[in-house]
């Protein structure tokens, strides 16, 4: 039997509404246009008879999640919301959301971005893999710091049988 069509949005900083020129989203998560943009791809694709993509969708919410046919659990949100950079700061946000997320710790693999830059880390109960930008990152990056990323997509295989439960990760 084929696997089902998996569609996943996530709510990000770049994607808030009524910033106002500011910094701070004006209302709240879920005037978002991450969310919006994929209600509106569903109902274009629904329409054209894509009816076996499962969806994904945001509201408010930071974290969603899906699991596959095999059972594999897999978290996702944009990572702003994560403190600092790399595996120390991944680790401390999902220590912090046993409060508030039990879901979180229950995710087998996560994929988060908003670093612009490929990173990947086992933290023993769940890999993280951190994706690439599109676009290489942000002039404002580049010019505060001469950080830079390389542009890419990210794309596994989930596997149950692979030890860490994903094969053949590669940027594309």
């Amino acid at each position: 039997m084929a696997e089902q069509a998996q569609f996943v949005s996530v709510l990000c900083n770049h994607g808030e509404f009524g910033r106002l020129g500011g910094s701070r989203n004006q209302t709240s998560d879920s005037d978002n246009a991450g969310g919006f943009l994929a209600e509106a791809l569903k109902m274009i694709l629904d329409r054209s008879g894509y009816s076996d993509v499962e969806w994904t969708i945001p509201h408010d919410e930071m974290n969603v999640y899906t699991q596959t046919q095999n059972g594999v659990l897999l978290g996702f949100n944009h990572g702003h919301k994560i403190p600092g950079n790399g595996e120390v700061g991944f680790e401390k946000w999902l220590n912090g959301q046993v409060r508030g997320d039990q879901a979180a710790w229950r995710a087998d693999i996560w994929v988060t971005a908003h670093r612009h830059h490929f990173n990947s880390f086992d933290l023993g109960s769940a890999f993280v893999f951190a994706c690439p930008s599109c676009d290489g990152g942000s002039k404002w990056l580049r010019d505060s710091t001469g950080k830079f990323a390389r542009a890419g997509m990210l794309s596994f295989i989930v596997d149950p049988a692979a030890s860490m439960q994903w094969r053949d990760a590669q940027i594309l």
